[in-house]
């Protein structure tokens, strides 16, 4: 028997906890206490293990359950820290992380550096596999959809592997899907948990507390302190915070108040989602030849769907979303491209106009030498190539892009692909001598 407060107060930890047990293969009997608002009765037949599952007819409001009403408790647990949790190999905790996106991948490792845990990643389920086969893990969050191999093949290899501790080690879903039969593939794939996202960093470190091997506690008052709060500025005082299509406050809050990060990470969204719209227009009219190409232009939406999320740009994230249900019902409208078109130019436009010394600036690094070379063996010829083979000029461009990332420079190569964008041949072979002279 489980009291509601004994877990800490929150109707997901109950979940966790109460998932952690059926699964764990403890016997258990769960009494949910009246009082604190119908929804963790609601879900409690989800978590259950599924042949004991019962009709999913929705469950009744808690007061005719126990027979009176209350309104939900609200009270939540301290998040924990894990600087001192055990791992299985005598260290702190030991996290692989499956992700394909770099994004994700950088506001996952920063979350998960805050806990205090050790963090290997895996660009797809394939790597993910072969890295759990080779070393010793504590927790795998694995991400659905990624190439290669995606999240639910790989959690039923690793679990069908063989290897010890393959069983029982806790495997927990990472997915932009919230539907409940999402949450059942997971589970029937043999996955422990289910996180949605964007992460909630609250959520994460929540699952983190109930599947992590426990030793020591931190207090609330560490956890406060070490994770930091987002800062409140009044309007005017910061431009980060009044930029249309962004909402700063939730992005920074997705990767722990780390506002030199948030910075960096809208830098390399502005670089490497700047012709999202093209390519899926690209894949789209592939789409009609290939029916190969179709899981591509789904790829694409759900990608941009999820990064805009983390990143605080939900109108963004809300229409990739939509064009990723229509793509894959083959439903696409023009006037859906075009929505996304103009909401990705505001969200590109807002982190164009951050102060030069704002723009994710932070921890830049010099052009190499051979790098400058190429770029300057492709700019000068661009212009020339932009009137011969657009395309092949626009593919040539993006080939540069991982060459500046981060750059004293990456300010101006955005400034180039506007140019070329608008068919702007000279913009852009007077950008490309700006950008080369800042090198």
């Amino acid at each position: 028997m489980l009291f509601w407060k004994a877990v800490g107060g929150s109707d997901h930890r109950m979940r966790l906890v109460a998932r952690k047990a059926l699964y764990g293969g403890e016997e258990a009997f769960f009494l949910w206490m009246a009082g604190f608002g119908g929804d963790i009765v609601r879900h409690a037949a989800w978590y259950l293990p599924i042949a004991e599952r019962a009709a999913p007819d929705p469950a009744p409001p808690s007061s005719e359950v126990f027979g009176h009403g209350a309104d939900r408790h609200t009270e939540e647990a301290p998040v924990p820290l894990w600087e001192n949790r055990a791992s299985s190999a005598g260290s702190r905790a030991r996290i692989l992380l499956a992700e394909d996106n770099e994004i994700n991948q950088e506001i996952a490792i920063e979350l998960l550096e805050h806990a205090g845990v050790e963090v290997e990643v895996a660009s797809n389920g394939q790597e993910a596999v072969e890295l759990f086969l080779k070393k010793d893990f504590d927790l795998i969050l694995m991400d659905i959809q990624m190439p290669l191999m995606d999240g639910v093949d790989a959690t039923r290899a690793i679990r069908e592997s063989g290897k010890a501790g393959a069983d029982t080690v806790p495997i927990l879903a990472m997915t932009a899907h919230a539907m409940s039969s999402d949450r059942e593939k997971s589970l029937h794939a043999g996955m422990n948990d289910h996180l949605t996202k964007p992460i909630d960093p609250q959520l994460l470190y929540a699952a983190l507390d109930a599947w992590l091997p426990k030793k020591e506690r931190a207090s609330a008052e560490e956890v406060t302190s070490a994770h930091g709060d987002v800062p409140v500025q009044s309007p005017g005082e910061d431009i980060l915070f009044n930029l249309k299509g962004l909402d700063a406050r939730s992005g920074l809050s997705n990767v722990a108040g780390n506002r030199e990060l948030y910075l960096r990470l809208l830098d390399r969204f502005a670089n490497n989602y700047r012709n999202s719209g093209v390519e899926l227009r690209g894949a789209l009219q592939r789409m009609e030849h290939d029916a190969a190409v179709h899981q591509e232009a789904v790829r694409l939406a759900h990608t941009a769907k999820g990064v805009a999320a983390n990143l605080g740009a939900r109108v963004l994230a809300a229409v990739a979303g939509e064009l990723e249900r229509a793509i894959k019902k083959n439903e696409v409208r023009e006037e859906m491209l075009a929505r996304y078109d103009l909401l990705l130019r505001e969200v590109l436009d807002s982190i164009a106009s951050l102060p030069q010394r704002e723009a994710a600036r932070a921890g830049q690094k010099a052009v190499s030498a051979a790098d400058k070379e190429r770029l300057a063996d492709v700019l000068r010829c661009l212009p020339d190539l932009m009137h011969a083979d657009w395309y092949g000029a626009q593919q040539q461009l993006l080939a540069l892009a991982p060459l500046v990332e981060s750059t004293v420079v990456s300010a101006h190569f955005r400034e180039i692909t506007i140019a070329l964008e608008e068919f702007d041949s000279e913009g852009v072979a007077e950008k490309g001598r700006l950008l080369l002279a800042a090198t």
